[in-house]
């Protein structure tokens, strides 16, 4: 009765400098920083920087 649940594959974690400066729960990591992410959330962090630069360009 031993059964495995599926586990989410992520794929290899990837060397990868942060466009932005990322903050989470009080800690800052500035932009330039390299870090070792998995694909998925190097794509979250790509789309969110894409938000951020079209929202500067917004406010002008």
């Amino acid at each position: 009765m031993n059964e495995q649940l599926p586990q989410k594959v992520r794929g290899q974690r990837q060397k990868f400098k942060l466009p932005i400066d990322i903050v989470k729960g009080g800690d800052t990591v500035t932009a330039g920083t390299e870090v070792d992410l998995f694909p998925d959330q190097i794509e979250r962090i790509k789309q969110a920087a894409e938000k951020a630069k079209a929202a500067a360009q917004k406010e002008g």
